[in-house]
């Protein structure tokens, strides 16, 4: 890291150096295509465990969802329980064939961050959602990053 100066640094050049550190290649020093197939294994692996974080992140919180909403417990179990999931996963087979669809026609990189962007707003809203149905509604187009992912 030392060698390239500061203000030349680029993110993509310093992933490449943290990963070459940390990871060496078996193909010699200066072997480029190792690098490049390590970054986008990592930055694959990342934008995967991002995307499907939010998955089971509900689920210790049911009651407490529940209770802010003022849903019963048989309410909790069919609408948090059953709805948000069905929402989720129904959204999620038809965005996984139109990602397979435009993964052939367009770039693989724009279309992961376009498939990320459009998933993680609801996620972000979710913050201020104060009724059952803008959840039910955030949480469906969740699905999305799921599915095309």
């Amino acid at each position: 890291l030392e060698a390239v100066p500061r203000t030349e640094r680029t993110w993509h050049r310093l992933l490449a150096d943290v990963l070459r550190a940390c990871f060496p290649s078996p193909f010699g020093r200066h072997h480029a295509t190792y690098t490049t197939h390590t970054q986008m294994v990592v930055v694959f692996m990342l934008a995967t465990a991002f995307g499907s974080m939010d998955t089971n992140l509900m689920s210790p919180n049911l009651t407490q969802i529940a209770n802010d909403f003022g849903l019963s417990p048989e309410e909790r179990d069919w609408k948090l329980g059953g709805e948000l999931a069905f929402g989720y996963f129904m959204i999620g087979a038809p965005a996984a064939l139109l990602a397979g669809h435009l993964a052939d026609r367009h770039p693989r990189k724009h279309l992961l961050v376009a498939v990320l962007i459009l998933g993680k707003i609801p996620c972000l809203l979710t913050y201020f959602i104060t009724s059952y149905t803008h959840l039910y509604i955030a949480r469906t187009l969740m699905g999305i990053t799921v599915g095309a992912l």
